[in-house]
């Protein structure tokens, strides 16, 4: 080999080296570059996954922030609903308070009316048994005495009977309805029937009496006035047969008779008829009758005062 050649041979190795050393280091550089390269990609894909990820988290963000708001605007009809429906039931259950004062009220005035129709009614029944009561008193008083006047009592027991009407003590106006036909029944028998017919029969025979041509006695008044007051006697004693008083009785007609025997003549025919009559008569009316004992009643219907 040239002696020249061996000179050279340095720097052909040298170049021979830096030749090795670059074509090492672009190998290098390409190896780092295919790494980088890879890692890029590999980077990209990452970003690109998450960028993914991002997006479907968005989405799903998005997803949830409408379903937020959906969810805040079913809230916000929900409690409008619900808003509505408590002042719903608010006007509702102020309605139901005015209208159970209102019924409260209307409570409070139907008891009032009942309480007040009880007094009502306890002051009746208290006015009713005082009324009655009085009236038994009252009839008890019209049969003592010299002049009893039985029409009078039947018609105050009478009385007595319609007020306990209403207030359901039959057994009491049963005893009443007993005690008025007891008088009846004592008045009867001292006192015919027909009786009252026949003395206005008498009457009306007095009214055809004719003027005696000699009587026993010349009266002071005219004749008319003498038989007026005859017919005021027969009316008197008719008027004592009414009330039940035979004694009343017995003295009219005793009058009547002593008129028709000193004012005119007895041997008139006709005067004697009338005075047949006046003594027929007389003689129908009994004795004073027994009246019924009214006090025992009059006792019952107090009790009764006593026990409401």
């Amino acid at each position: 080999m040239p002696p020249r050649l061996f000179r050279r041979w340095p720097a052909v190795l040298l170049i021979l080296s830096l030749t090795a050393l670059v074509a090492a280091g672009i190998r290098v550089g390409d190896l780092y570059r295919h790494q980088v390269r890879e890692q890029m990609a590999r980077l990209e894909r990452s970003m690109a996954l998450a960028r993914d990820r991002q997006e479907d988290l968005l989405r799903r963000l998005a997803d949830g922030q409408r379903l937020i708001e959906a969810q805040q605007r079913q809230i916000g009809l929900q409690a409008w609903t619900l808003d509505s429906t408590q002042r719903r039931l608010q006007r509702r259950n102020e309605e139901l308070q005015r209208y159970r004062d209102h019924l409260e009220r209307l409570l409070e005035k139907a008891h009032e009316r009942r309480r007040q129709k009880e007094r009502d009614a306890a002051r009746d029944r208290a006015e009713r048994i005082q009324s009655a009561q009085a009236q038994v008193r009252l009839a008890t008083g019209l049969l003592q005495g010299d002049d009893p006047d039985p029409e009078a009592a039947v018609a105050a027991l009478q009385q007595a009977r319609e007020r306990l009407a209403p207030l359901g003590v039959e057994s009491l106006r049963q005893t009443l309805a007993a005690r008025i036909e007891a008088i009846r029944h004592a008045r009867g028998r001292i006192i015919p029937p027909d009786l009252d017919e026949r003395l206005a029969g008498l009457a009306r025979a007095i009214r055809t009496l004719e003027r005696p041509g000699r009587p026993r006695q010349r009266p002071l008044i005219p004749w008319a006035r003498i038989q007026g007051a005859l017919r005021q006697q027969i009316e008197g004693a008719r008027l004592a047969l009414r009330r039940g008083d035979p004694d009343l009785y017995r003295a009219a007609m005793d009058t009547a008779r002593l008129w028709l025997e000193t004012f005119y003549d007895p041997r008139s025919p006709h005067t004697r008829r009338l005075l047949d009559d006046l003594n027929r008569l007389q003689k129908a009316v009994a004795v004073k009758p027994r009246w019924p004992d009214l006090g025992p009643l009059e006792k019952a219907i107090a009790a009764l005062g006593a026990g409401q």
